[in-house]
């Protein structure tokens, strides 16, 4: 049995490369390349660094949110499959 700590190998890939804002169905750099470091609160270690949402990539975000929302796609999906929508993001 795998140790609970134990981190796979995809996911030391992923953390491996700057986390990018996901806006619209696309993944983005933030505006202006800001990005912070994103650290284990156990220990302090670095674990990834991720793009720093600017007003600008904020706005756009919610935009796109409520393009779809106003467009009624979420809103026609059952939860089973928004479950699903979100598991494959995250």
């Amino acid at each position: 049995m795998a140790d609970i700590h134990e981190v796979s190998p995809a996911v030391l890939q992923r953390l491996a490369t700057e986390q990018r804002l996901l806006i619209d169905g696309e993944w983005r750099n933030a505006t202006g390349g800001a990005a912070t470091d994103v650290v284990n609160p156990s220990d302090g270690e670095l674990l990834t660094t991720a793009a720093a949402a600017a007003i600008a990539d904020t706005d756009a975000a919610v935009a796109a949110a409520r393009r779809t929302f106003d467009g009624r796609a979420w809103n026609g999906l059952t939860p089973s499959q928004r479950g699903k929508i979100l598991w494959r993001i995250g």
